[in-house]
Order: structure tokens, then sequence, then C-alpha cells
């Protein structure tokens, strides 16, 4: 009896001390057993750099020191991140704050500080086995030049979460530790992100002697060569943001639909991200009025007033109704039913050139009530109004033109008025559009009668590939009219800055076009519409196409007129004008 009782003690003794091993310290061996033996460490893979038309760097690496942290193993060891702290000079809280943006990916190490001195990474590195969960390295780092005037542009970057993970799944591949969230920097995410490598270590016991027995080198992302010109990018930004603008400009080569610029003001700065942005910061930025988020100049519209006449006369020509010698009365305003849409002058006769240089409602309003609402619409569409351009930037918005879906929601059924139609004439009412589609229509106008596909990367440089991947143009739409028509329309544009609305644009001893706009809007007054400008330069053989929204600026030759005006001289760098012949004149207000 005695010693099947023993028997049977010792037996328990050795299960319950293997239950103990296997379910109890199950996970702290585990930890241990890594110690030991051979691990994979990941070597993340320079991002791709940017580049600006010219070769100007807008997107580059820096080598620096991350700290980073694994959020299941800290919490364990809770002392691993208060000693961290207390050796960076830091708050124990602001390192909790960065390792609470990994909850959803608690087992795999997050940044929680970057840009680590020497000194105090040595000090942790020197101390790893009393820091179970906390690691150090030198890591390539994304940085911006220029945060303010290309961060609608380019986006930023910072650790994927898991939206993250399945929109990069898609294209077969596994997130990097720092992946595009926003802007160039996610849309081209697969050319951008690079592959990352690794070291195959053979580690002792308490991470001692380590010795890498394998190495696989990280491949860097793809270069992107952009269509932007930095220096076009700068100034527009530049002159926005000095004057406390809210608004957009984009600026395309009216020949290929490259954009050599695309500016929204008010802007942010993205390097606030580069180190994982504080929920003050971002909070801050989300709740200004401003709105610095909205990107202006394709994710948000309103009416462009008289900027859009030209595509009231480009639509009589299609109709067959244009002619260059049709002449209207203006007596200060245009009748439709009980209804007078005001003139800002009484014009008296006048035919297509004068109306454009004076900005003539009456004449406009007649010409469209003349085209009909059916033509409008056409060639609306035509011209790419009412959809998204399909630039290469996430958040385009398509605006809006007055249509039978869009009369049907709030006047129940399908009935236009005459006024509808006088509105959409003169680019108000229901009719609203972005400034790169005002952009585009300026282009047309010069190109005589093609829309472009507007495209932001120039060039795609991929790793070990000798020759660049070229983005070639892409023709979205074509308005097919006689050589002579866009002719007369380049002219009259000229005849606007040279004697019309515009004339305070003039360059001495330089031709260019273009069209003022003022556009009323729920709050409108004379001092709050909104100001618009589009034009192209020069007059013959155009290289340049610009579109300026500046919300609620005024009249369009006095907020928006001057940036493109600058905009011109910079690009196209004509001959200075003498003192004498740059005094400028007095204009009219649309």
């Amino acid at each position: 009896v005695l010693f099947p009782t023993v028997l049977f003690c010792l037996l328990s003794g050795l299960a319950l001390r293997l239950w103990y091993f296997q379910v109890v310290k199950a996970e702290e061996l585990s930890e241990k057993a890594l110690q030991t033996g051979r691990t994979r460490v990941e070597k993340l893979a320079p991002r791709g750099l940017i580049y600006d038309r010219k070769g100007v760097m807008l997107a580059g690496i820096r080598s620096k020191i991350v700290v980073t942290a694994v959020k299941n193993t800290v919490r364990k060891h809770p002392e691993s991140l208060e000693r961290v702290a207390a050796i960076l000079g830091t708050p124990v809280t602001k390192l909790e704050e960065q390792l609470e943006r990994s909850t959803w990916r608690p087992s795999l190490p997050a940044p929680i500080a970057i840009d680590v001195p020497l000194i105090q990474a040595s000090k942790i590195a020197e101390s790893a086995d009393d820091l179970p969960g906390i690691d150090v390295s030198s890591q390539p780092m994304r940085y911006y030049p220029d945060g303010k005037s290309f961060a609608h542009l380019l986006g930023y970057v910072w650790v994927p979460y898991e939206q993250d993970y399945a929109r990069i799944e898609k294209f077969g591949r596994k997130p990097a530790q720092y992946v595009g969230k926003a802007g160039l920097e996610r849309v081209y995410e697969e050319e951008l992100m690079g592959t990352a490598g690794a070291e195959r270590v053979e580690i002792g016991a308490k991470r001692k002697d380590p010795k890498v027995v394998g190495r696989d080198t990280p491949v860097a992302g793809s270069k992107l060569t952009l269509t932007i010109d930095n220096d076009l990018q700068q100034l527009a930004f530049q002159m926005m943001a000095s004057k406390g603008f809210k608004g957009a400009a984009a600026a395309l080569d009216p020949t290929t639909g490259e954009v050599l610029a695309l500016v929204s003001s008010p802007s942010y700065d993205t390097r606030l991200f580069l180190n994982g942005i504080s929920q003050p910061d971002y909070n801050r930025i989300l709740n200004d009025a401003s709105k610095p988020f909205v990107n202006r100049a394709i994710g948000d519209g309103a009416s462009p007033g008289s900027t859009f006449k030209p595509l009231t006369a480009i639509a009589a020509a299609q109709a067959g109704l244009f002619s260059p010698n049709w002449y209207v009365h203006c007596g200060g305003g245009y009748r439709a039913g009980n209804r007078v849409t005001k003139c800002l002058g009484v014009h008296g006769s006048v035919n297509f050139k004068r109306a454009l240089e004076k900005s003539c409602n009456t004449y406009f309003a007649a010409l469209a009530v003349r085209t009909g609402m059916k033509q409008m619409q056409e060639t609306s569409e035509q011209a790419g109004f009412g959809a998204r351009t399909g630039l290469d930037l996430s958040g385009e918005w398509p605006g809006r033109v007055i249509s039978d879906e869009l009369v049907k929601r709030y006047r129940k059924r399908v009935v236009y008025y005459p006024g509808d139609l006088v509105n959409f004439g003169i680019g108000q009412g229901e009719l609203t559009t972005t400034p790169l589609q005002m952009a585009n229509l300026a282009a047309m106008l010069a190109n005589g009668g093609t829309v472009y596909r507007p495209h932001l990367v120039k060039e795609i440089r991929r790793p070990n590939d000798p020759l660049p991947q070229r983005i070639q143009p892409e023709v979205s739409h074509r308005i097919d009219l006689p050589a002579a028509f866009w002719q007369t329309m380049r002219d009259g544009m000229v005849g606007v800055v040279e004697q019309g609305t515009a004339r305070a644009g003039k360059i001495a001893g330089f031709l260019w076009g273009g069209k003022t706009g003022s556009a009323e809007h729920g709050r409108f007054n004379e001092k709050t519409s909104h100001s618009w400008f589009i034009g192209f330069a020069p007059a013959v053989n155009p290289k340049i196409a610009i579109a300026v929204f500046v919300d609620s600026g005024g009249h369009g030759s006095t907020a928006a007129m001057p940036i493109c005006k600058a905009l011109i001289e910079a690009y196209c760098k004509p001959a200075r004008a003498s003192s004498s012949d740059s005094a400028t004149e007095a204009s009219e207000s649309r």
C-alpha cells in the first residue's frame, strides 16, 4: 500500500510541475526561448524619394534613431517604459500615448520615440537586458524639406493601422513599418514602400553573443519625379498664406495635363506627423475653423462666376449659334420673367469680344438663353464639369452641374425656370466647380479644345531598372470646333487683360490671356463675393494655364488675378516692365 501511495504522489507532483510550466509559465518561457537560438530581425526599406520636375527633392530619407516597444511585453513589465522615460527625460505618459496607437497590433514593435540623441540611445541599448519589450535601432525615416506648401499634395507617413493592412494586402504586399496615410504617399504606396530586408541572428541566453548568420538587403522604394514645379508651388502658397487667404491655385501644362502647381490654403505642417503627432496638435488642426485638412484645390468647390462665361460661348458654338459679331444691347441687366440679373454697368451694344472684356452679364445671359439648357448641359459634361478629373490624388470632388436629377430632387418634378439658364450662363446658381476643373477649362481654351487628365507623377524609376516609366498624356475630353473659333476665344481673353476687367495684370512686352470672376454665395455682399481668375500664357503657344480661387476674396481682379499674374511672371519670366509702363490701372470688378 505504501509503494502505490508514494508512486501516486510522485506522479501527481510531476503532473503539477508540467502543468505549471506548460500553462502558468508558458508565455514567460516562450519569451526566454526566443532569446536563445535563431531570430530574424527585420530591416526597414528606405522609402522611395520624391522630386519635382527639375530634380528638387520634395520628400527624402534621413537615418534616425528610433526606440520601439512591444505592447504585450511592456504591459507585463511596466517598469520598462518608466526606465526609458527617465533616460529620455520625457513624461512616461507621452510614451504610453504613442504605444496606445498600436492597440490593434500589440505583438509587434511600435515607435515610441523618434530621432533620439545618440547618448540616450546608447544608454537604452546598454540596458536592453533590463528593458523587456524595448528595442533601439537606426531606421531610414521620411522627411519633408517643406512641410506646408506640399502638405495636401504629398501627405505624410506613419505606422500602419488595421485599415492600412487591408488596403496594402490588396496588391499582394505586407505593410512596411511606416506607410502613406494621405496624398501621394498613400496613392503611390505600392511604388514607394520598397521591400524590407532582414538579418538572421544567432543569440545565446540572455541575448548574449549575437552573431549574424545571414542577411537580406532591403530594397528601396521607387523614385517618383513629379510634374510639380517647386518654385511655382512655393510662390503660390506663400502669396495665399501671406495674405491669410482661404482658397486654392492650380496650374497645368495645357499641352500634356501635367500639374505644375496645386496649392490649398490654409495648410498644415506634415512634419508634425513624422514623429507621431500628439493628440492636442491633431485636435487643434481638426477643429480649426479654417479647415486646414481640406484640399480646396480638388476637394471643395464654389460657383465659378464669370470665369465660366467662355464655356457658354463654347456651348453656343457647338449649337451653331455663336458669332463674334452678334450684338446684344446691355441696358444694365437682363430680364428673365420677373427677375432682372444685374450687370456691373450699362455697356450699350456689345459683341463677344467687348462683352468678355467687360464681363457683361447681359450678353452671356442672352447667349445662354439662345443656346438652351440641353446644349449647355452637354457642353459642360464634355468639358469635364460635374465629374472628377481623374487626378492621381484621392479626395477629389466632382462639382455640380444643374441636371434633371438635381432639379427633381428639390422641385419634385423636372422643370427649369428662365433664371436657371441665366444663372448657368454666367456661372452662378446650382453650378459649382473646383479650381482644378477651372484650370482644365483654361488649358482647353489655350490648346484649342483638348482636356487632358491632370496628373502629378511624371516619371517612376524602379530599383535596378535602368529605364524609368514615363507617364504619357491622356486625353479625357475633346471639343471639336474650328481653329478660328479657338483663336477668337484666346484673343478675347487677351483683351480682358489688355483693356478689360484684368488690365491691372498687364505685363509690358508680354501678352497673356485671362478672365476674372466674382461669384455670389450664401453670405454674399459686394465685399465677400468669391474671387476667381483663370488665365494662360503666353498668348501664342501657351505653356501654362492657371486657375486661382479665393474664398470671399471680393472681385476677381482684386484677390485672385494678382496671384495668377505673379505665377505667370515667375514661370514664363517675361522681360520686366519699366516703371512708367507698369503703373497699375484701376479695374472693373468682374
